[in-house]
């Protein structure tokens, strides 16, 4: 039996280990809490910044001048978001096996041979001298945070025992470029497209292309003149195949309604960003006042600027454009000299950079050595499409891997911080159309409102004209026959402003019909989400005058219109067991809504996986890997889904209604 004593260094070693643990916890997860009261005395702003958090947790930042003002919203956001900020720099620059060792080296390697890095080096000496205050600013006021914080940095921080590194104009200006790949990229879908055609031949392959119904809505309607265009100086561009698709990079929804829906008589903008869910989110919340500012909405932490929202005047939303505007190339290099590579008929040599590769636990750098060509970095290789083709660029024989340069807008320019600059204190139509003239990366959608009344659509970005076809599949790199020719001009672009249905409604959706004389992209999404929101706007219409609790119902709804069309299918099998009777009994009584309750939903969902397992497979035979890639799995951290990603529905319908 214990004596008292015992017993009292039992309950003291108790009471020591709970104060411990929770001066652990104190320590390594309440201590790195932003701080949303009192006073922060910092050097490097010119004037006092308020900052007044909101009950949402909403930061509004009063500042007196714009330098001070990106300064504050730099340090928020490094207070509230610093790891995200570290681990999204790091991803861009090929810098993770520094913190995560082996484990993310091949990452690296394709991160420094991409090269956004050496991309954002470059683009900043071509910002003005306005766009690089911003970015200096902002860039201060991070690094004041770091300074001033270093013994309470986030707790990722101390397991992986690193600190970071003072934080770089370069760092923004490549995130926005990270931006640009995660939403404007459809390399990976050439690869895919091109592994489908050496499967299965051209003519089989082709038929997994399931384009774009024309039953589903265009943004821009059919009839449109397009203001500037000379059609007589429009090339017909000769197209590698008749293939077409769509993507699931990036789906988002917008809308704009005017006046004459609504109850108040005044516009209503809606928008909702499918970029993934995560934690913390990619988005962070901010109000910017400062001078002519004041704006706010949602920004990305890393960059400076509201990139969705309103200030006092406009509201803006955006969707992914879904355009084309990257292109692989098979490149020819000389057999006896790896840095020559051959362009309409003669040598010449690639740039060649020396990337070294820190990786945690080896002494050592790996070295990744970059070759560049008049079309971009080598960044990956694919099998030979067959002996024909081997033969013909006469590069490897067939079985063995083809050297592929990418080349994309985002390596080449990148904008758009600037355009956000302008966005931001934007009071007008005429304005915010000028802003969109420096948003070349990505593509976006974007719809427009403003206090007047007016409502309008532009979709902005760099979209290349091509010499030749449309670069479905990787071109051959050494003919000269499918270089880019140029830009799309930005008047050129589509846009509608006040148009005659009084609304206007983006879900990656096909822009324009083939009328218009620019190619975009093969790759739109299936139009049923634009479709569902044009249905629902107009049944609204016709009851009452639109409300915001009208728009609330558009975007928390669950309708599955594919489903409307699947299920049909579905019904007409004959029930053999009383299971399958009792799932033919649900599904007869199903009203496609996709709620989490809804047995009829979780039979529709499970039947579609099943069935899309099955017929691909018949397909694709064996072959897990190129399954996985048509049903949009993605191949590394920068493509965690590929463009084909939602391809397999609209193909199963159409083998459905064929049959």
């Amino acid at each position: 039996m214990a004596s008292w004593w015992q017993k009292t260094l039992l309950i003291a070693g108790g009471i020591s280990s709970v104060a411990a643990l929770g001066g652990a916890y104190y320590w390594f997860l309440r201590r790195p809490f932003p701080k949303t009261q009192g006073k922060v005395r910092v050097q490097g702003l010119h004037e006092p910044v308020e900052i007044l958090t909101d009950r949402y947790g909403v930061p509004h930042i009063y500042a007196t001048n714009e330098d001070d003002l990106y300064f504050a919203q730099g340090y928020m956001h490094a207070q509230e978001r610093l790891w995200q900020m570290e681990l999204n720099r790091r991803i861009g620059a090929g810098r993770l096996s520094e913190i995560f060792g082996e484990i993310a080296l091949e990452t690296d390697r394709f991160c420094r041979r991409l090269g956004m890095h050496r991309a954002s080096e470059e683009e900043l000496h071509r910002l003005s001298e306005h766009n690089l205050r911003v970015l200096a600013a902002y860039a201060s006021g991070i690094n004041t945070f770091i300074e001033n914080n270093s013994n309470r940095l986030p707790i990722e921080f101390t397991i992986l025992g690193f600190k970071p590194d003072m934080w770089r104009p370069t760092d923004s200006i490549q995130w926005s470029k990270m931006m640009g790949w995660n939403l404007g990229g459809n390399w990976e879908t050439e690869l895919i497209r091109a592994e489908l055609v050496a499967k299965l031949g051209i003519e089989r392959a082709s038929k997994l292309e399931t384009g774009y119904d024309p039953k589903h809505p265009l943004i821009i309607p059919s009839g449109v003149e397009y203001q500037g265009v000379n059609l007589g100086l429009i090339e017909q561009y000769e197209q590698i195949q008749q293939l077409s698709g769509f993507s699931t990079l990036g789906g988002s929804n917008n809308w704009v309604v005017d006046g004459t829906m609504t109850a108040t008589g005044s516009p209503i903008l809606c928008n909702d960003p499918h970029l993934g869910q995560a934690a913390p989110s990619i988005w962070y919340e901010c109000h910017l006042v400062a001078g002519d500012i004041d704006v706010v909405g949602a920004s990305f932490p890393g960059t400076p600027g509201v990139v969705i929202g309103h200030n006092q005047y406009i509201a803006w939303g955006v969707t992914n454009a879904i355009s084309d505007v990257q292109d692989l190339y098979i490149e020819k290099f000389h057999p006896n000299n790896p840095h020559l590579y051959e362009f309409e008929g003669q040598w010449h040599e690639a740039r060649v950079e020396r990337e070294e590769i820190r990786v945690k636990g080896r002494k050592e750098p790996v070295i990744e050595e970059v070759r560049i060509t008049r079309h971009g970095p080598i960044i990956t290789s694919m099998q030979a499409l067959d002996a024909t083709h081997a033969a013909s660029n006469g590069t490897k024989p067939e079985g063995q891997e083809l050297p592929l340069a990418l080349r994309w807008t985002g390596l080449e320019q990148c904008n758009v911080i600037s355009s956000v600059q302008k966005i931001n204190r934007a009071t007008n139509w005429e304005e915010f159309r000028n802003a969109l003239r420096d948003w070349d990366v990505p593509p976006q959608n974007f719809v427009y409102a403003d206090r007047d009344g007016n409502i309008g659509y532009v979709m902005a970005g760099a979209i290349p004209i091509r010499a030749k076809g449309q670069a479905l599949l990787p071109s051959p790199g050494w003919t000269g026959e499918y270089e880019w020719t140029g830009l799309i001009p930005f008047d050129e672009l589509p846009q509608t402003y006040n148009p005659e249905q009084h609304f206007i409604a983006t879900a990656n959706n096909r822009v324009v019909d083939d009328s218009y004389p620019y190619y975009i992209t093969n790759e739109w999404l299936n139009g049923y989400r634009a479709q569902r929101i044009r249905d629902l706007l107009l049944k609204k219409r016709k009851q009452h005058k639109l409300t915001m609790a009208d728009m609330a119902s558009i975007q928390s709804d669950q309708y599955a219109l594919p489903a409307v069309e699947i299920v049909p299918h579905l019904l007409r099998v004959t029930p053999t067991t009383p299971l399958q009777e009792a799932v033919r009994n649900i599904m007869s009584e199903w009203n496609y809504v996709l709620s989490p309750e809804s047995a009829g939903a979780a039979i529709y969902s499970t039947f579609l996986r099943r069935l899309e397992y099955i017929v691909l497979s018949a397909i694709l035979g064996d072959d897990r890997t190129l399954l996985q890639r048509y049903q949009g799995v993605g191949a590394n951290i920068l493509a965690a889904s590929n463009g084909y990603a939602s391809r397999s529905k609209p193909f199963l319908i159409r083998m459905l209604n064929t049959r």
